[in-house]
């Protein structure tokens, strides 16, 4: 597949990591390159507790899955604090098969196999979902 490039224009909001801002009236903006197509966005849950800490779930990824990278873009914590883990424009292992043009929004949390979701975590994701859904509107969204 061709990759091609997209500008995009983020509001402030959401945090990215090494990238310089600029300032159009009186806003804060940041602009950057992305090198991927977006078609999936995809919703995941972490089947632990929704206390688990990052740490022990990037140990998990490495030791027990053997991934090189991570299998998530972002992890939302129990209240509702949500960590980038992988930039926008790099790949990870949410959804084998699709992540090459997919984001993976995940939350800590699920363990019993149903939605344990907090009001907290149900609104970050809704922020995010919300976010890229203004990003890529042609983009397929749903759980894994």
């Amino acid at each position: 597949m061709v990759q091609h490039r997209k500008l995009l224009l983020l509001k402030i909001g959401i945090p990215l990591k090494n990238k310089k801002p600029f300032h159009v009236f009186g806003r804060v903006f940041y602009f950057y390159t992305m090198k991927r197509t977006i078609t999936h966005i995809v919703a995941h849950c972490t089947a632990g507790k929704a206390q688990q800490k990052t740490s022990d779930i990037f140990t998990y990824w490495a030791r027990k899955l053997g991934w090189k990278s991570y299998g998530y873009h972002w992890l939302i914590n129990e209240d509702g604090t949500a960590e980038q883990i992988t930039p926008d424009d790099k790949v990870c292992n949410g959804v084998k098969g699709y992540n090459a043009n997919a984001i993976h929004i995940c939350y800590k949390g699920g363990w019993d196999g149903t939605d344990t979701r907090t009001e907290k975590q149900k609104e970050k994701m809704l922020e995010l979902f919300t976010h890229y859904r203004k990003l890529h509107p042609t983009a397929w969204y749903g759980g894994h």
